[in-house]
């Protein structure tokens, strides 16, 4: 082999070895964006324990970095290395200008005040975190959330559908914080959100009990959206017309 292709063989080598490293850290902030998403959200209520960022355009990015992929695996001379490389680190700057730009339109109320020109996402999302991120604060904020929902007086499946709604999202977030359910903490559900149902529905669940069967969180959950499913057909029925003579 000829000191040149040896020459240009090492260099292909170490440029693999650089191209691996940028579209490994690429990859890495496409998933936290998506983890950011999922888990996050900032607003004058709920501060930041759900933030859900739309990044739309992230599915192309990934189209983008996929298509890099497929050439990085038909590289042939260093000029193709240059190339997919200026390829790569455009893709990383918009993928640092979108991160920021979402999560500045996401801000509403007090957050939005926190923000300036001068900051990147890691000093906006730094300076959120240090405002809310309290994480005693979150957990009372989410069981006080139960907890204070207020009472249903009449069957509604309206009413029976926001309850539960209020229950599985603060559930959900308060595992988002690393707190799991578990038989105690369903008992105490149980009893919370049996208080707030109407009165003809708690009679309806405990009809739909065996004697002395201690129900579970599913099973009640189970019972109030077939419930209201039921509501809701009995309101479809129209009522049958008044002051019809018999022959």
């Amino acid at each position: 082999m000829s000191k040149k292709s040896s020459e240009k063989k090492d260099c292909n080598a170490v440029s693999e070895k650089k191209l691996n490293r940028e579209k490994g850290a690429i990859e890495g902030t496409l998933s936290r964006i998506q983890t950011f998403t999922s888990e996050k959200t900032v607003s004058k209520d709920t501060n930041i324990t759900e933030l859900q960022v739309k990044l739309k355009n992230l599915e192309q990015l990934q189209t983008q970095l996929d298509k890099i992929s497929e050439e990085y695996c038909e590289i042939e001379t260093s000029e193709k290395f240059e190339t997919i490389q200026q390829d790569i680190e455009q893709i990383n700057e918009r993928t640092k200008e979108t991160e920021l730009y979402y999560l500045r339109a996401s801000l509403k109320g007090e957050a939005k005040l926190l923000e300036s020109s001068s900051d990147n996402f890691q000093s906006l999302f730094k300076a959120l975190l240090d405002r809310y991120e309290n994480q005693r604060q979150l957990i009372d904020s989410h069981v006080l959330e139960i907890i204070n929902y207020d009472k249903i007086h009449s069957e509604s499946a309206k009413d029976l559908r926001a309850l539960m709604d209020c229950v599985n999202k603060n559930i959900r977030a308060l595992k988002v914080l690393k707190y799991e359910q578990n038989k105690l903490s369903d008992v105490m559900l149980i009893n919370i959100i049996l208080q707030k149902t109407d009165r003809e529905s708690r009679k309806q669940f405990e009809l739909s009990l065996k004697t002395a069967e201690i129900p579970t969180f599913d099973i009640l959950m189970k019972f109030l959206e077939k419930r209201s499913s039921l509501l809701d057909g009995i309101n479809r029925i129209p009522n049958s017309t008044s002051g019809s003579v018999l022959p």
